[in-house]
């Protein structure tokens, strides 16, 4: 009989410590890695829109981006090309999607930004000019 209830007893210990050990491995990996700012500018460079967003350390700026507004995509070769957000409309041939990355213009698309904590992104609807 004490055999039965020090197995029990052990048992329960060990599931005790599985779940405790699920909820600390749980809670650290859903802490936000940092703050980013996202503001949006239509082509007359007018702000449409800001919002600062809270980010985990696996989370994909494009992935944000689907979460935290209604976006039109499309996939090239070269990434994600970015056609709409909320109301910043564009056709990809008269106009397009500018990125900034603090107040600079990015040589990377959505799917090749990293991010962190305290960046400044911004999108900005540009015409293309032809020569």
């Amino acid at each position: 009989m004490k055999k039965i209830i020090i197995k029990v007893l052990v048992s329960l210990i060990l599931i005790g410590i599985a779940i405790g050990t699920f909820f600390v491995v749980n809670s650290f990996k859903n802490k936000s890695a940092g703050t980013i700012n996202i503001k949006l500018y239509d082509i007359d460079d007018v702000l449409i829109s800001e919002k600062d967003i809270n980010y985990n350390l696996d989370d994909k700026l494009i992935d944000i981006l689907k979460e935290n507004y209604k976006i039109r995509t499309s996939t090239s070769i070269y990434g994600v090309v970015l056609y709409d957000i909320d109301d910043l409309k564009t056709d990809f041939k008269t106009t397009y999607v500018a990125i900034y990355i603090d107040d600079k213009y990015s040589n990377y698309g959505v799917s090749g930004i990293e991010l962190y904590d305290g960046m400044k992104i911004s999108f900005k609807e540009m015409v293309i000019y032809y020569s």
